[in-house]
Formats: structure tokens, sequence, C-alpha cells
């Protein structure tokens, strides 16, 4: 694809020099020389129409470098110009390329991220659904005979969409509830009847005969390994272990978004109904064994512990965050993400609600700021310390 198509090659090379220069801790001016290349060409290819996939990728690394460098508001930029172009892509050429279908469903799956933030998202919900049948592209990309894998990707695109319809009512509930016209007699009851149709929509995904399968086959490895070594725990609570972490990943994005939909229904911090408690608990308790199964974190995970920081809070889970009084903690769990060039390990991640714990504690190494839901007035900060520069977690 890069054959021919220089901003291509310079989106590639942007991309690869910034996660390169960040890795080895040198400064990112190389990422720099080639988004100076690689933007006025795309530019002129959609000012003179001549736009093909190489484009279309172009624009994606981008996106996905911007959302690395924490330019957020940059990636939504290219998002929003990214699916005009696949939409013309389509248009104008019916040919099914796989690689072009796998770039759209990431670019949801980036969207989603950003809708997360508070800003509105590039995909509206009717536009989601494929040109042809994700089966036919995927089988192109993965060996036909891995129906397992291909099952597994289609169970994560339907979780997708969803997110992103989940996401779409959490924005329109955010702008009715701040609009000067909001009619709680009426407005209340559309949103909490839209809430309680996705939210049937998520139980009916966790459904699946993949899942159920995979569920069944947890149940009976957890009855063989009892009374073994204690698998990782979150807190006191009993370990939740899983061998399939495919399943355990899609079961941490299932339990987010949950405590999402519950927090539309009820906009307000804490554990009350009690499933949005079961749910954020059984998200730290999969998290747990998760991430003892990795060297590295995806960044996707701190959307889902911020979640859970807003119903594990500091007076009824006071275990949760072992840090000084004058801390309004939410919630905090084990991180440990470990980068092979340089021996790097972060160890405790913690969730506040207000600021960045700063007495008898370590500086933190990385500061990440989540606005989520506006309407509840809290700002949460993710603070994540080096290994053994913290207190021990309980």
């Amino acid at each position: 694809m890069t054959i021919g198509n220089p901003a291509l090659w310079h989106s590639i090379l942007a991309l690869s020099t910034f996660l390169a220069d960040k890795i080895f801790g040198r400064p990112t001016s190389r990422t720099y020389v080639h988004l100076h290349h690689s933007l006025p060409l795309i530019q002129t290819a959609i000012q003179t129409n001549t736009i093909n996939d190489s484009h279309i990728a172009a624009v994606f690394l981008l996106a996905y470098l911007n959302f690395a460098s924490g330019e957020i508001a940059s990636a939504g930029r290219h998002l929003d110009g990214l699916v005009l172009m696949l939409e013309q892509r389509y248009t104008i050429d019916q040919q099914d390329n796989p690689l072009i279908n796998a770039i759209r469903r990431l670019t949801i799956r980036l969207d989603n991220v950003r809708g997360t933030t508070g800003r509105t998202l590039a995909f509206p919900s009717h536009k989601l659904g494929p040109l042809s049948s994700h089966r036919d592209w995927l089988v192109k990309l993965i060996e036909p005979n891995n129906t397992s894998a291909i099952d597994w990707a289609l169970a994560e695109f339907e979780l997708e969409d969803l997110a992103n319809q989940i996401i779409h009512l959490n924005l329109r509930a955010r702008t009715l509830r701040a609009s000067e016209t909001h009619n709680p007699a009426t407005d209340e009851h559309e949103l909490i009847f839209r809430a309680e149709v996705l939210l049937n929509e998520l139980q009916r995904w966790k459904l699946r005969p993949i899942f159920m399968a995979a569920e069944a086959d947890e149940n009976l490895s957890r009855l063989a390994s009892l009374g073994q070594d204690s698998a990782p725990t979150f807190l006191n609570y009993p370990p939740l272990p899983f061998n399939n972490h495919v399943y355990a990943g899609l079961l941490i994005m299932y339990h987010r978004l949950q405590i999402l939909v519950s927090l539309i229904i009820e906009p307000q911090v804490g554990d009350d109904p009690p499933e949005r408690l079961e749910a954020a608990l059984n998200l730290c308790r999969t998290y747990a064994s998760y991430r003892a199964a990795r060297t590295t974190m995806p960044s996707t995970m701190i959307i889902p512990l911020v979640l859970s920081g807003f119903v594990l809070g500091e007076t009824d889970y006071p275990k949760g965050i072992p840090l000084p009084d004058d801390v309004n903690g939410r919630i905090r769990v084990d991180l440990r993400s470990i980068n092979e060039s340089r021996a790097i390990q972060w160890s405790h991640l913690c969730v506040t609600r207000r600021r960045c714990p700063s007495r008898n504690m370590a500086k933190p190494a990385t500061v990440l700021l989540g606005y989520l839901l506006p309407e509840i007035r809290y700002l949460v900060v993710i603070c994540i310390y080096p290994a053994g520069q913290d207190t021990e977690v309980n």
C-alpha cells in the first residue's frame, strides 16, 4: 500500500519515530519532520479529489499518533475527516478491501475513546453497520479455519457498536440536563427508557455462545485449581482467575459499559444501585487477573478504572486507597507495565477525585485527566507511581 504514496510513508515514520523516541527518552522532533511532509500531501489529495486507500491509512495513523501524544482535539479532527474519507471511498469504489475494513473498525474504537472525554463522536450510530459481512473480510485477514478468532473479533465489534450508542446517549443526557429548557418529566423518561434498552442489549450480547462456552471453561478451571496457589486479587475480594484473556479483556469493557449506563440512569457517584457496585467489583477483580498475565497494559484500560472509581468511594471502600485523610480517593489497584527496551516498571495506579496526593507520597510519574461525566462535577486524576516509590497496597 505504501508503494508510490509518500504521505503514507511519512505517516508511518511519524508514528514509529514518536513511539521509539518516547521509549528511549529522546526528543520527538523527528516526528514533526515527517508530519511536515505528510500533512500537505494528504491535504493536496483531498483538495484535488485524488484520495486512495493509502491516504485513508495515513490519516488513521495520524489520528492514532495524536491519541498517543494526548492531543485528543487534533485526533478528533483527523477522525472527522477520516469518516468522510471512508464514506467517499465506499461511494466511489465498492471494491472490498479487508485492510480498509480493519482500519474502519479501529477508527470506531478510537472514536469511542474520544467520546468518553465528552467530545462529539464522529460516527453516528446508524452508520456503524458494515457494507459487507464482517466475517467475509475477516477470513481474508485471519486463517479461515481459526473460527474462534473470528468469533471473538465479531463479539468485540458488536461491543464497540454498543459502546458507540451508549456514549451517544451519555452525551445527549449531558446536553439535555445542562439545558435551560430541560424538562425532567419528559426528558428523563426518554433517557431512562433508551438506557434500559441499551442495558438489555448489553446483557444479550453477553449471552453469545462463545461467551457461554468461555465462562463454562473458566468455571471448570477454577474448580480444578481450588486449593492451589492463590490467584491475583483485588483487595480482599475473592480471586477471579482467567485463562482466556481475550474473554477477560472484553468482560472489563462490558462492566465498564454497565457502569456508564447506570450513571446515565442515576447520575450520582457511589455504589447504588447494587448492580453498579457488582459491575465495579467484577471489573476490578477481572482486571487483577488480566493485569497479572500481561507485561504491558493497553491504555484503553484507563477508562474502565476511572469509571470504577466513580463507584468505589473512600468512605465505603477505604481499603481501595490507603492515602492521607485529606485526599478524596476513589480506587487504587496495582498496575504493572514493563517496557523491555528500558525495563521501566510502573507499580501503583491511583485514581483520586480531586487532586494527586502530595504528602508522604512520591511525585507521580504520569498524570492524566479523565473528563467523563461533567454533570457529576468530579475531576478524576490518575497518578502512576514508579515501582518501589509508593506505599504498599493492602
